[in-house]
């Protein structure tokens, strides 16, 4: 028969062995990264002209939306797409220091790498169309994003028409 001191001498190690199994580690999540830091457009000095001002609120603007949509599995500008790249080279020449990423997007469908394709190619064309019109080509980089950056989610029809299209971001402006 066992005496109380050797049940002792079982019972600690296993209690402590239970606690230890019992004891669950919290899971410690990494911080997420932080977002891309994309340089905004500058705002004109303080002591510049009417026109000068009014060119630069025209630049922020032209960059803060799409500048061309595509048809689905296209890369060609409409003339709607031409004009609003007009104008963006306007604006690009007003301030000859700024320099512009296009963005290529597509929607969903195809694959991965068919889209990253087909948003390069929706950049390459209007970066070409920019540089037709004045532009040097050291201002503007083209990046593809294919199909995952969306600018509206869902897979109906009028959603991926607005996710087939090309951003233009500022890089820097001098």
């Amino acid at each position: 028969m066992a005496t109380p001191t050797r049940w002792l001498s079982w019972i600690a190690p296993v209690s402590l062995l239970a606690a230890a199994c019992a004891h669950e580690e919290k899971q410690v999540q990494a911080p997420a990264p932080p977002p891309p830091i994309v340089a905004q457009a500058q705002p004109a000095p303080a002591d510049a002209t009417p026109k000068e001002v009014a060119d630069a609120a025209a630049l922020k603007q032209l960059l803060t939306g799409p500048i061309a949509y595509f048809d689905f599995d296209k890369s060609n500008l409409t003339s709607e797409d031409q004009e609003k790249l007009r104008a963006l080279a306007q604006a690009l020449k007003a301030h000859p220091g700024a320099h512009i990423r296009i963005a290529g997007n597509t929607d969903e469908i195809g694959t991965e790498e068919y889209n990253m394709a087909l948003g390069q190619r929706r950049a390459d064309v209007a970066r070409t169309y920019l540089i037709t019109l004045g532009i040097a080509p050291s201002r503007i980089d083209t990046v593809s994003y294919g199909e995952n950056r969306p600018a509206v989610p869902g897979t109906d029809a009028a959603a991926r028409a607005k996710n087939r299209r090309d951003d233009a971001e500022p890089i820097s402006s001098r």
